[in-house]
């Protein structure tokens, strides 16, 4: 899952005993714990992030954003 071209999570397929699938959604910051994905992140140019930030706050980190002439919700 992105937000923007941010990572937020990996959609995940699992099949219930009863024979239905079922999706889920591991956040990053669950995945940033894991070394094999950190690992398969890093072989795929996904590269490795000194640490972790909020994607909500993306438009107030990036000095080029002009928050301004954003569309409303």
């Amino acid at each position: 899952m992105f937000c923007d071209c941010y990572l937020t999570g990996v959609v995940a397929s699992d099949r219930t005993d009863s024979g239905y699938g079922r999706l889920n959604v591991v956040p990053a910051y669950v995945l940033d714990h894991n070394p094999a994905f950190r690992a398969a992140l890093s072989a795929h140019g996904g590269g490795l992030a000194a640490t972790l930030e909020a994607v909500e706050f993306q438009d107030i980190a990036d000095p080029t954003s002009n928050p301004a002439a954003r569309r409303a919700p």
